[in-house]
């Protein structure tokens, strides 16, 4: 959301959102008040506080990936006559 004190884009989540269409004025995920541009003014610099502090929440809540194995690590296990190995 573009600020217009600022003038950088701002992240607010959904629930500030919703709260903040009846007053007007939201609050971002780095704690700055803003008062919303219109909708249809062109995209502004990201505030560099929200970008990190999304990115950090994004890594925090994505799951650990598996070990690799390598191109052909799902063959492990098999044995040569094509069964399973137990």
């Amino acid at each position: 959301m573009t600020c217009l004190s600022d003038g950088l884009d701002h992240a607010v989540t959904d629930q500030e959102y919703a709260q903040g269409r009846q007053a007007g004025s939201y609050t971002a995920v780095c704690g700055v008040t803003l008062l919303a541009a219109p909708l249809i003014s062109p995209p502004l610099p990201l505030c560099g506080r929200c970008l990190n502090t999304v990115r950090a929440a994004r890594s925090a809540a994505r799951p650990p990936s598996p070990p690799r194995r390598g191109p052909l690590g799902w063959l492990r296990g098999w044995t040569r006559d094509g069964g399973r190995r137990g």
